[in-house]
This record gives structure tokens, sequence and C-alpha cells, in this order.
């Protein structure tokens, strides 16, 4: 079983997703913040199946909280204009300010 937050299902490719939402082709997915899905039968996750099981959810979700109990928090720097990748060719590269 693999267990996902976030939007699940198959996405359209870019060409047929221009100009269209999210919610135009996934009404009912962007509502739900908990997903399960047994890839060894389903790999490409189109079979949400959290409400048969859930004691898994019940189970990873305790286990996530233990995970984020522990863990260290994020530090985001502050935005250097000198990452900017247009003023590096394009790319992402090291630079010296």
């Amino acid at each position: 079983m693999c267990f996902a937050s976030g939007i699940s299902g198959w996405f359209p490719p870019p060409h047929i997703n221009q100009g269209n939402s999210l919610q135009q082709f996934y009404p009912e997915r962007l509502s739900k913040r908990v997903r399960l899905f047994n890839i060894a039968e389903d790999p490409t996750e189109h079979l949400e199946v959290s409400h048969e099981h859930p004691e898994i959810v019940r189970d990873m979700l305790g286990r996530l909280e233990a995970y984020h109990k522990h863990s260290t928090p994020v530090n985001f720097l502050d935005v250097d204009p000198h990452s900017n990748p247009e003023l590096r060719g394009g790319i992402w590269q090291p630079w010296r300010g």
C-alpha cells in the first residue's frame, strides 16, 4: 500500500491541460486530503482505497505525527537576487555575490 497526501489520479499532459484547472478534471479529489493506494495492484494510483482501510490510514498518520515531532524545522533562507537563472545563462549554478 502507498499512502499519499496530495491530489490523486491521472493528470492530463500539459498540452491537454492548457487553460484548464485541476478542479475541472478532479473536482471531488481536491477536497480530500488523505489518500491510500494499493500500488502493487494499482501502480498508476487510479483507485483510492482509504475508506476500505481506515486502520492503515490511522497507523500511517500516527507515524507521520511521530516523525514530525522529531523533525528539524525547515529554515528557508531569504531569496537572493543573484540566484536568478536569467543572470546565469538560464541555468541554476553556483555563484559568488
